[in-house]
């Protein structure tokens, strides 16, 4: 079944729609309606980096970035930014443990469109020479040309949950598992 899983807002009151088929049977990538601000519909495509699109934000040029998950028996985070007339820039797989579920689960643009994301995903943990497997809170920072700026993980299991941008030019993300409140 088809659905929608989030909104953003364009500049001129323009709106995106994102999600995909989320049948598990048919994977069809990430789903992206464009409306204008009189509610009719621009154009409608499907970006096959992704199996859906969790989350959406536009930038200040009118760029829409979206995260969700790839498919797979572990799915890894992705994120893609589209240009307003739908063309893809640029697109960016998150996979810091291949046997690990990892989902993004918030995004935030930047003033200067640098794109925030935060959400799960793996590291080990090597104690009395066993090697454990545990997802935590991981938040990356990308310039708008998709160039990774930079990556932190707790290490602590833990799920980022959402992210804002402080006023003192900082990232705010509150994680769960535990119940935490990161500052970088």
């Amino acid at each position: 079944a088809t659905a929608a899983m989030d909104v953003a807002v364009g500049p001129q009151g323009e709106f995106y729609l994102v999600g995909g088929d989320l049948s598990l049977l048919t994977p069809k990538g990430f789903m992206v309606v464009k409306h204008d601000a009189n509610f009719n519909e621009l154009w409608r495509k499907t970006y096959a980096d992704g199996y859906f699109a969790q989350r959406a934000a536009v930038d200040g040029l009118g760029n829409l970035v979206a995260v969700g998950r790839t498919p797979g028996s572990y799915p890894n985070w992705m994120t893609i930014k589209i240009d307003p007339n739908g063309g893809q820039q640029w697109s960016r797989a998150l996979d810091k443990m291949p046997s690990a579920d990892e989902y993004a689960n918030a995004l935030v643009i930047g003033p200067d469109n640098a794109i925030y994301v935060t959400g799960q995903a793996g590291w080990l943990s090597s104690a009395f020479g066993n090697i454990t497997t545990y997802l935590g809170a991981t938040t990356v920072k990308y310039a708008a040309d998709g160039t990774l700026l930079w990556s932190t993980q707790t290490q602590i299991p833990a799920f980022g949950l959402g992210i804002k941008l402080g006023t003192d030019g900082g990232v705010f993300v509150v994680a769960d598992g535990p119940q935490a409140l990161l500052h970088y």
